[in-house]
């Protein structure tokens, strides 16, 4: 049986949220853990708590509230979409705690598409250009360099970003 303490938050986090079982349980020991050191549970209410968690975890499962796959796809297509390299797409569904087969399955798959860095090598610089209209407007040497080291910074291949920011950019003099 699980206790209305968790039943609360459980429903008022899911509702809001969708996240993977193991941050989920990541999550419910985070907030036992401030509610007991603000003082608004005992220790005994502590430890009861913390061993009814994985009831929890069992319980919305049941009902279809940890649907990894489904939520790995929408979060991968968000990623894509923001032009995101994929070192860093990687890192953040590591960071939220996917099951490692099924995200390393879906990264060799994105890894096949040859033309997937060109796309978000093109959807990262009209973000980074955004204030400019025109992305195709000369740009300075220190301008490209200032390109290049955010190319290189969010996890980009350097040969690869010096290429592509040659192609689509026009420079009063290449660097």
């Amino acid at each position: 049986m699980i206790s209305d303490y968790l039943k609360k938050y459980s429903y008022y986090y899911l509702s809001k949220y969708s996240v993977t079982k193991k941050k989920f349980e990541n999550i419910l020991k985070r907030k036992i853990s401030k509610d007991f050191f603000q003082k608004k549970i005992s220790s005994e209410k502590k430890t009861q708590y913390l061993t009814e968690v994985p009831k929890a975890i069992e319980y919305f499962n049941k009902y279809g509230c940890f649907n990894e796959l489904n939520l790995l796809e929408v979060k991968l297509r968000n990623l894509l979409s923001k032009g995101y390299p994929l070192k860093k797409i990687k890192y953040i569904l590591t960071n939220d705690l996917f099951n490692e087969d099924i995200l390393e399955k879906k990264m060799n798959e994105l890894k096949k598409d040859e033309n997937l860095d060109y796309q978000l090598m093109e959807k990262y610089l009209l973000k980074l250009l955004k204030k400019k209209n025109d992305y195709k407007n000369l740009i300075t040497k220190k301008e490209f360099e200032k390109i290049l080291s955010k190319f290189v910074n969010e996890g980009f291949n350097y040969n690869k970003s010096i290429s592509f920011l040659k192609e689509n950019l026009m420079f009063y003099d290449y660097p």
